[in-house]
């Protein structure tokens, strides 16, 4: 039996990492990615809730790219102190052949007037077929 639940195991593992995605933080910007369509690519960027910045998507094409998720995860803050960070996690899913721009601003969404945003996050993103297009 022991044969059998290893080989199943593996099996599942298998499956699993057969999944492809692409995994973005801001070490990435103003990288070119190529996926395949129905990969999942996930974008995790530093963030502070507390200090009314969030990062907000700047014109996507849905066609190619679609926002599927957004997420924040705080930091640990074992002493429970104001004002602690965390991570805005973008999911998106590759819908079909194409190149987009995935473009993010991290901006202050209460402030009335057009300013610059405090920092942004740019990649291309190709979506193919296939490997072989």
């Amino acid at each position: 039996h022991r044969f059998s639940i290893l080989t199943l195991l593996l099996t599942l593992i298998g499956g699993l990492t057969a999944c492809s995605g692409l995994e973005l933080s801001a070490d990435d910007h103003g990288g070119e990615f190529e996926v395949l369509a129905g990969d999942v690519i996930t974008v995790e960027l530093a963030s502070n809730a507390s200090t009314g910045f969030a990062w907000e998507l700047v014109d996507l094409d849905q066609d190619v790219l679609q926002l599927t998720a957004e997420d924040y995860r705080s930091d640990p803050n074992p002493r429970g102190l104001a004002g602690v960070g965390g991570t805005e996690i973008f999911t998106f899913t590759a819908r079909s052949a194409g190149t987009a721009t995935l473009r993010l601003e991290y901006i202050q969404s209460f402030d009335d007037e057009e300013v610059a945003p405090e920092d942004e996050f740019e990649v291309i993103v190709e979506v193919t077929e296939d490997l072989e297009d």
